[in-house]
C-alpha cells in the first residue's frame, strides 16, 4: 500500500465534504505500519498521508493546511486529562480505586462536598459512570468571580452536585467528571493541569504542535480554524476556546481547551500504538485503559466503536479506541492493526447538528478504512 492512500481518494472525501456542508475547514491524516514490529516504545516503520480541504475561516483567502490549527474541543478529555492520570499510575501516585474523599479530604472535612461523592474513583470519573451531570453552565457564576477565584469555585459546584444516578449504575458522558480529574491531577502533582501535561506527557511524545490557551503572540502568529462567536463578547473564536466553561477558567480544564495540528494529534496516536504493543508498566496500565466496562463501549477516559452506528463507522475492529470533539474533531486507532485515523474541523463555525456530524464522521471514517480490509491483523 503506497503512501498516497488519501489521494487515491481524495476525490470522495472532497465530495463526502462539499455535500455536507458541514464545516468550512477539514484535515484528515492516517498512519499505518510500514512493515516492521513496534518493539517497546519503538518507532518500527510508520507510513502516513494527510490531506486538508476549505478555508480556516468563511472570510478567510488562506487554505487550510498542515500549520492550520484546531480547537481540539473533548479530545482534551484523551490527549491531556486521561494521558497524565496515565502518568500518575505509571508513577504509582494513583490507583483507579482511588475516591475523591481520599484526595480531596479537606473539602469533604469541610462539609461543602455533597457526601455521595466520597467514594467515587478515579476509575468511574474516567468511563463517565460516576452519576455526575453530562453539562451544567457554570460559566455564568465563575464570570461574576476575580479570575483567581473561579477554579476553586468550580471544584465546589461539582462537588456539591447531587448524583444524577448511582455511582456504577450506568454510564452518562459527563463533562463534569474530567473537570474534576483535572483537579485531581493539579491536587497531586502539586502543578498546574497544563505544566504537568506539558512536562510529563507532552515532552516524552515530541508533540510541541499542541497548546493550551494560545497566547496574543500566538494567535496572530498562526492561523486558527474559526469555530463560532463567544456569546459573551461576540467575538470570533479563533484560537480561543469554544467551549464556554473552559473559557471562563482561562482557557486550561481537564474536558477542554487543547489546540493543535493535525500532526500533533497523529502523533499521539502513533505513541499509542507504540505503547500499547510494547511491554512494561506503561503497556500494561495503558491496555487496562482501553478495555471497554461491561456493558459500554466507555473504556478509562477512550472511547471505543459503539456497535453499527458508531461516529467510527463500521470498519474499526477489536480492540479499537477513539474519541470526538464537540467543535467536530475525533480520533480512532484500530490497536491490533496499528492504524489511527484522524479526522478535524470546524464543524460549530456551520452548524450545531450532532447528527449531521455523526453521519458525516461515518462517511469519512468508512471511506477510509475500507482501504485497509484485505490487511492481515497484527500481533496482539
Amino acid at each position: 500500500m503506497k503512501e498516497t492512500i488519501l489521494k487515491d481518494i481524495s476525490g470522495e472525501i472532497a465530495a463526502i465534504f462539499a455535500g455536507a456542508g458541514i464545516a468550512s475547514a477539514l484535515a484528515l491524516g492516517m498512519s499505518w505500519p510500514g512493515g516492521e514490529p513496534l518493539g517497546e516504545h519503538g518507532g518500527g516503520q510508520r507510513r502516513t498521508t494527510q490531506l486538508f480541504l476549505g478555508q480556516p475561516s468563511l472570510f478567510s483567502n488562506h487554505s487550510v493546511d498542515a500549520a492550520t490549527v484546531f480547537d481540539l474541543a473533548s479530545l482534551t478529555k484523551i490527549l491531556v486529562t486521561t494521558l497524565c492520570i496515565h502518568k500518575l499510575v505509571c508513577q504509582e501516585r494513583l490507583a483507579f480505586s482511588d475516591r475523591l474523599a481520599d484526595i480531596f479530604p479537606d473539602i469533604f472535612a469541610a462539609a461543602v462536598a455533597n457526601p455521595a461523592w466520597r467514594a467515587t474513583s478515579i476509575g468511574q470519573l474516567l468511563n463517565h459512570a460516576s452519576g455526575l451531570p453530562a453539562h451544567r453552565p457554570y460559566y455564568s457564576q465563575l464570570l461574576a468571580l476575580p479570575p483567581l477565584a473561579r477554579k476553586d469555585a468550580l471544584l465546589r459546584l461539582i462537588l456539591g452536585e447531587a448524583p444524577v444516578y448511582a455511582a456504577g449504575h450506568d454510564h452518562i458522558y459527563s463533562d463534569l467528571g474530567f473537570m474534576l480529574l483535572g483537579f485531581v491531577i493539579e491536587r497531586l502533582s502539586g502543578q498546574s493541569l497544563n505544566t504537568f501535561w506539558r512536562r510529563m506527557v507532552a515532552a516524552g511524545i515530541g508533540v510541541e504542535d499542541l497548546l493550551f490557551s494560545p497566547k496574543n503572540r500566538e494567535r496572530s502568529q498562526r492561523l486558527f480554524a474559526e469555530t463560532g462567536v463567544c456569546p459573551w463578547s461576540g467575538k470570533i473564536l479563533a484560537g480561543t476556546v469554544h467551549d464556554d466553561n473552559c473559557r471562563a477558567l482561562g482557557g486550561v480544564a481537564g474536558h477542554a481547551g487543547l489546540f493543535g495540528t493535525l500532526g500533533g494529534i497523529m502523533a499521539v496516536c502513533d505513541w499509542l500504538i507504540a505503547c500499547w504493543h510494547g511491554a512494561g508498566r506503561e503497556t500494561e496500565v495503558l491496555r487496562q485503559m482501553c478495555r471497554p466496562e461491561p456493558g459500554s463501549s466507555r473504556c478509562l477516559g477512550f472511547d471505543s466503536p459503539s456497535g453499527p452506528d458508531s461516529a467510527s463507522g463500521g470498519l474499526f475492529q477489536v480492540p479499537s479506541v477513539g474519541h470526538l470533539g464537540f467543535t467536530g474533531t475525533s480520533f480512532w486507532i484500530d490497536l491490533r492493526r496499528q492504524i489511527s485515523v484522524t479526522l478535524l474541523s470546524n464543524h460549530t463555525l456551520l452548524s450545531w447538528d450532532r447528527e449531521e456530524m455523526r453521519l458525516f464522521r461515518r462517511e469519512i471514517y468508512n471511506c477510509v478504512m475500507q482501504r485497509f480490509e484485505e490487511r492481515p491483523a497484527g500481533r496482539p
